[in-house]
């Protein structure tokens, strides 16, 4: 008839956005193998004050066909969403946030003198997550973190 059901695989594709408000106290050891050059290693606490997820669907599979070879489109129905092929569901802001997030740190920089006592110079870091951010399911981010530093000698 012409309202038959038939089950087809379709492919989507799943996004999620995370966003944290944190503040972070990392404590470190560094050590400078050349005059300019350095390296370290660290760990340390972030705490979270707030923290948001949204989430999306997107069909990739636009397209079936059935057993008899006719073809037929895959969409969300209309006034369920703007784009036919992308599901954007309501952000939220989820409970299971963890409060203190401990991290470890390595890193490598170099600075330059740029006025006597003065020092100037990026930073890039790879910060390992130690514990969950977001606890069930659990999540863990890790990150690199590009910085400039500027050190004022005092001695």
């Amino acid at each position: 008839g012409a309202n038959q059901f038939i089950a087809r695989d379709v492919t989507y594709s799943n996004v999620g956005d995370a966003s944290f408000i944190q503040f972070s106290v990392l404590p470190s050891i560094k050590y400078y193998p050349f005059r300019s050059f350095y390296v370290g290693v660290g760990a340390g606490v972030s705490l979270t004050f707030s923290a948001s997820t949204s989430y999306s669907k997107q069909i990739v599979t636009k397209v079936v066909t059935d057993n008899a070879g006719k073809a037929t489109e895959v969409f969300y129905p209309q006034g369920e969403t703007d784009d036919p092929y992308i599901k954007e569901f309501p952000s939220e802001d989820p409970d299971n946030v963890a409060g203190a997030v401990f991290d470890g740190m390595i890193y490598a920089g170099y600075e330059l003198t740029i006025y006597k006592r003065l020092k100037v110079g990026p930073r890039l870091a790879y910060m390992l997550p130690l514990t969950p951010t977001i606890t069930d399911p659990e999540l863990k981010l890790s990150s690199i973190v590009a910085t400039l530093g500027v050190r004022y000698l005092l001695q």
